[in-house]
């Protein structure tokens, strides 16, 4: 932290005079580092010492959490018109005094000329807009989809193109621009951008979220990929608000019917917040049955990713993630919320969607009928949902391993469970004792099942992977090359090695039952380097799977298999 006389002193012009000139430019002058710059409301000409550099940012300032700066600034733009955005959602997430309906996702920029923020794009699903306030500002922009494939992950450099090392780049679609105050950039979400300030700038940017964008949001918070936006309260209080707007609508309207005078007309306000509130409804029903297949195949009502011990295999450490509850415990706080510790509420904790459900379609029921003396009854509508019975009575808590009937799940009912083995460390089975061939007991979940070992991998990466929506069963390693990027518009793309982390959520390119390969969505519990790594394929009955495995999971050696 420093002081604020600091900061302008070392990046931003000593001395500003005023100017009559109304030109918007921005030049050099001589050697002396002069420059001429202007505003909306004017310009204006500062002369700076040329050994000054720019060696401060202010860079992301989230004025809306400062009590002082929020009540200054907050409430003093106008929404873009309803053409270009529709009502902002963000307004709903926090309920800070300073910032209470307003967005809390604005942010102030300032410094020197030639200060930038490198390529990039947020996560989130949510539309960003730039807008100098002082000074000139250029953006470099690239396609949410090109980021990874045509700029390889970002490691193609934009300002020294290399095409005998990355030829795709040829391919990328790059738009430059640059912004002068009155001017306002949007960028659609998932947007690369790469910002360079031409002179002196302050500017003030700020997240957006409607009906255009829910989707990728929503996208987001099933890819995980911004931990540090409240997802669930974002919409769960955007429906509660919207909510109260169409009542008060059939309210007044109620009133006049009663008072029998003229029916008020409805703005475009009411038929908006009907129009986005329809849209919410099915959002949140969709996460009510997101909750539901998870409680019935998972076990568990947390809507966090399951993270496993890797103790519960090998009784040593490996490459996992911190725990995801309890951050406010911990006196965690959140990156885009510097100054506010993440709650353990409704993002941890499981909200009643299946009641918010209702509430919607109660609103909608009365609206909808808002011009009758006498409102007809509301009829629940009856929900199905999965129910597992397929695993054993279970502690509220713990993972279920079968849930589906399928075959796979019925052979795994049928297999022994595990037998008291008890091997000294001398005993246990390493690597170089197996040949491919050999057919061996493995652990599979609580029980064991014969296998034939058909691959032997002396140091072979993987990542343990649940899958969504699918029971501990079908949780297995994978080679991190079949791992691909689940973001909302790079779908399909590989991650690079050093990239994946436990944790992140990624669609994995599996051929199960020899199949067609198809995307699943799993979440990487932790990843295993420098382990031998062993191909079995395990005899279940009248099926049979294939799994890497590490010598852990074996329990016993039977017999080499004869080759003819």
């Amino acid at each position: 932290v420093i002081s604020c006389s600091k900061f302008l002193k070392t990046c931003w012009p000593i001395r500003i005079d005023k100017s009559n000139d109304l030109n918007r430019n921005a030049t050099n002058e001589n050697d002396t580092g002069n420059f001429e710059q202007n505003s909306k409301k004017g310009s204006a000409s500062a002369k700076i010492n040329s050994s000054t550099k720019a060696n401060l940012y202010l860079h992301q300032w989230q004025f809306p959490l400062s009590d002082t700066a929020g009540r200054k600034l907050c409430h003093q733009n106008e929404p873009l018109p309803s053409d270009i955005f529709g009502e902002d959602l963000l307004k709903y997430w926090i309920d800070l005094p300073q910032c209470k309906s307003d967005s809390p996702l604005q942010y102030l920029f300032m410094g020197r000329e030639d200060t930038m923020s490198k390529l990039h794009k947020d996560n989130g699903g949510l539309a960003i807009t730039i807008a100098p306030i002082v000074g000139e500002k250029e953006c470099i922009l690239v396609h949410r989809a090109d980021g990874s494939n045509c700029l390889y992950h970002l490691e193609a450099k934009l300002d020294d193109i290399d095409l005998d090392t990355y030829p795709l780049i040829s391919l990328a679609r790059i738009w430059k621009t640059v912004i002068s105050p009155g001017e306002i950039l949007l960028m659609p979400q998932g947007t690369y951008h790469q910002c360079r300030n031409l002179t002196p700038c302050l500017s003030y940017s700020r997240f957006h979220l409607d009906l255009v964008n829910l989707l990728p949001f929503i996208q987001s918070k099933l890819d995980g990929d911004a931990p540090e936006l409240g997802h669930n309260d974002v919409i769960w209080n955007s429906v509660t608000e919207l909510i109260k707007k169409v009542d008060f609508a059939v309210d007044e309207t109620q009133r006049c019917l009663k008072d029998n005078v003229d029916l008020p007309k409805l703005d475009n306000q009411v038929i908006s917040a009907v129009n986005t509130l329809t849209t919410l409804r099915h959002v949140v029903r969709e996460l009510s049955r997101q909750l539901g297949v998870r409680r019935a195949v998972k076990g568990n009502s947390s809507t966090n990713p399951i993270i496993i011990s890797t103790a519960t295999f090998f009784g040593q450490k490996e490459e996992r993630m911190p725990s995801l509850k309890g951050n406010s415990s911990n006196g965690q706080t959140s990156p885009l919320h510097p100054n506010i510790e993440r709650s353990h509420s409704s993002e941890d904790d499981d909200q009643d969607w299946d009641l918010l459900v209702d509430d919607i379609d109660l609103c909608l029921h009365e609206f909808q009928h808002r011009h009758l003396k006498k409102i007809p009854t509301y009829f629940k509508k009856g929900t199905k949902f999965l129910k597992n019975l397929m695993s054993p009575k279970r502690k509220k808590g713990s993972t279920s391993i079968v849930a589906y009937n399928t075959d796979l799940d019925n052979a795994y009912l049928s297999l022994p469970y595990l037998s008291k083995r008890s091997h000294s460390f001398e005993d246990k089975i390493v690597w170089n004792d197996l040949q491919v061939g050999d057919k061996i007991i493995i652990r599979l979940q609580e029980k064991e099942a014969p296998a034939d070992v058909l691959l032997i991998e002396s140091n072979l990466p993987c990542a343990y992977v649940s899958f969504d929506d699918y029971p501990s069963l079908y949780d297995e390693f994978l080679t991190l090359d079949t791992l691909r990027l689940p973001n909302y518009g790079e779908k399909g793309s590989r991650i690079p090695d050093e990239q994946i982390k436990p944790g992140m959520v990624v669609n994995c390119l599996l051929g199960w039952n020899g199949g067609k390969r198809e995307e699943y969505r799993g979440a990487v519990q932790f990843i295993i380097r420098g382990k031998a790594m062993v191909k079995v394929r395990i005899h279940l009955g009248r099926c049979s799977t294939e799994r890497w495995i590490t010598t852990d999971f074996i329990l016993e050696k039977i017999s080499r298999m004869t080759n003819k």
